[in-house]
């Protein structure tokens, strides 16, 4: 389950309060571009192989720092969102990231960007 979706449940059961609206589209972008079709790893997947698409995955962690200071950089830059129509776009953040060897052929750094 996504943390961020764990967090505002806790918040909910908490506070009893309704919780704030957050899209599933926000929830996939995780500040790395709303404008971008995000997709998990299994309707990328899926969708990729229909539409013959390239994918691009983007592997990131909450407490990375160096994912913190590239988030911004990588959601404004246009030029990413305007390339990103060409590929199936995967966000995995934390324990989404696979355990296959394939989604690490040069180490588990992170952030790490894969086609």
């Amino acid at each position: 389950m996504d943390s961020q979706l764990v967090i505002v449940l806790i918040i909910t059961i908490i506070t009893g309060t309704n919780p704030p609206c957050i899209s599933a589209k926000q929830q996939l972008a995780r500040g790395w571009g709303d404008h971008i079709d995000w997709q998990t790893m299994v309707t990328g997947a899926e969708l990729a192989k229909h539409a013959k698409k390239p994918i691009m995955i983007v592997i990131h962690k909450s407490w990375c720092g160096a994912c913190k200071q590239l988030k911004p950089k990588f959601s404004s830059n246009s030029e990413i969102g305007d390339l990103s129509r060409y590929f199936v776009m995967m966000n995995l953040e934390d324990d989404e990231e696979p355990n296959d060897a394939k989604y690490s052929p040069d180490g588990g750094y992170v952030p790490r960007i894969l086609f």
